[in-house]
């Protein structure tokens, strides 16, 4: 099942991915099993937004459905990032659907060696997220930072910037 309005992968600007992973969840399972059960409630929607004033159909979409993921962590998030890096030189955008937290690792590492300035701000993240990112090295600045505007829980940023109360961006981590 492809996800609401979604075309073939070589017509797209924006390109899904699901990243069906979860063997970093600590506790429960099932994350797993949420791209599918996205791209299944994708269907219940509409495509055009009277919000937005925009239609799905009208930014090229495409759904490259789920990667075949190792159980292995290390592996698992190379090949998510090396199928983000893949979208991403041929001038797509992408969208992934995971899994449990660790795919944003990957994701992120994918995207950096494409756009090596990226810049993420993470709203409403795990401290654990935050030291998984510093030990992946993908952005060895990274800490524990509070989000006061946006969650009013510990979230995290990195060399870049996270929102703060006034809702301007801050800079929270200089080289």
């Amino acid at each position: 099942m492809r996800f609401l309005e979604a075309g073939q992968v070589d017509d797209a600007q924006v390109v899904i991915i699901g990243a069906p992973f979860e063997e970093a969840s600590s506790y429960r399972k099932g994350s797993s099993l949420a791209p599918a059960a996205i791209r299944r409630a994708s269907q219940s929607i509409e495509s055009y937004s009277a919000i937005f004033r925009a239609d799905l159909r009208d930014i090229g979409l495409g759904d490259a459905g789920d990667l075949t993921l190792s159980n292995q962590i290390e592996e698992a998030l190379s090949q998510i990032a090396d199928t983000v890096e893949s979208f991403l030189r041929k001038g797509k955008r992408v969208v992934v659907l995971g899994g449990d937290h660790s795919v944003s690792i990957g994701a992120i590492a994918g995207a950096r060696r494409v756009v090596p300035n990226l810049q993420v701000a993470g709203l409403g993240r795990s401290l654990r997220l935050a030291r998984q990112l510093q030990r992946q090295q993908i952005f060895p600045c990274l800490h524990g930072q509070a989000n006061l505007g946006i969650s009013g829980r510990k979230g995290l940023g990195c060399g870049n910037e996270v929102f703060r109360r006034e809702r301007r961006l801050e800079q929270v981590c200089v080289h």
